[in-house]
């Protein structure tokens, strides 16, 4: 809960390199942890970075297929690269 706080008021401030740090910390502790893998798809969303959110989002879904943060989060990154129809999808 700690670096989920500090996660997000990170976020917040838009320091997403600090966040996406602190993240990356906290998973290296507790792996399974899907808040923390969503979150850390969501400073690399936010930074722009959409490779890694996409990779990091699609694991979050295997890992939890009806994550609604993590579907709307993988959505909003089609919807940045282009990819609408998969966007569309994944909206619904």
């Amino acid at each position: 809960a700690y670096y989920s706080g500090v996660g997000l008021m990170a976020l917040r401030l838009k320091n997403y390199q600090e966040a996406t740090s602190i993240y990356l910390k906290a998973l290296r502790t507790n792996p399974d942890e899907i808040e923390l893998v969503v979150s850390l798809g969501y400073s690399y969303l936010l930074a722009k970075n959409w490779d890694a959110a996409l990779t990091v989002l699609t694991d979050a879904i295997k890992r939890d297929p009806k994550n609604a943060e993590a579907l709307a989060g993988l959505g909003r990154v089609y919807a940045e690269m282009g990819v609408e129809g998969r966007a569309e999808e994944l909206y619904r």
